[in-house]
């Protein structure tokens, strides 16, 4: 009998101590993964808000300090929008670039995309974008470009658009498919 209770006692101490020894920790939740079609969340700053998940993205706005126009030696012209400023810190990148024009006026769009939860140096970093203005078939005049609240304005001295006269042709038709026979 006293191998059977010093038995029980023996076991019932190696059960505590291995429960003692055994923590079990909760799972951590998996990392959600960025899928091609499903979109992508923003934090948009809000007080109390909670923070981002882990793997979603942060857009913006690129901040436009400076904008200068090369207009390229061809005809057509070409006009190109030389754009500078400062991304907010080093993690931030330019993102989509879009323009539209509504007559005289384009408004050029160039956002910023930042993976969210990212450890980033704070210090601002310099930006130089291209953007190609779509200029082509324009008549002569000036026109006014907003790149994110940025105006400027530019001049087409003359008309931006291809004629070419064929020979036997009076004055400067664009060519059909019926008159390429």
């Amino acid at each position: 009998m006293r191998i059977t209770i010093f038995a029980a006692s023996l076991l019932a101490s190696l059960l505590a101590t291995g429960c003692a020894a055994a923590t079990v920790r909760p799972a951590s939740p998996a990392a959600p993964t960025l899928k091609p079609d499903a979109p992508i969340g923003s934090n948009d700053g809000t007080p109390g808000a909670p923070p981002p998940a882990v793997g979603t993205a942060i857009f913006g706005d690129a901040v436009v300090d400076s904008v200068e126009f090369l207009m390229l030696e061809s005809f057509p012209v070409q006009i190109v929008a030389v754009v500078r400023g400062n991304l907010p810190d080093g993690c931030t990148q330019i993102g989509e670039v879009t323009q539209s024009r509504v007559e005289n006026a384009f408004t050029v769009h160039i956002a910023t995309i930042r993976l969210a939860n990212q450890f980033c140096t704070d210090a601002l970093r310099p930006y130089e974008q291209n953007v190609p203005l779509v200029v082509y078939g324009l008549s002569k005049g000036v026109y006014t470009v907003d790149i994110n609240g940025y105006q400027a304005t530019i001049e087409l001295e003359s008309d931006n658009i291809l004629d070419i006269p064929f020979p036997g042709q009076e004055g400067t038709a664009t060519p059909t498919a019926a008159s390429m026979r």
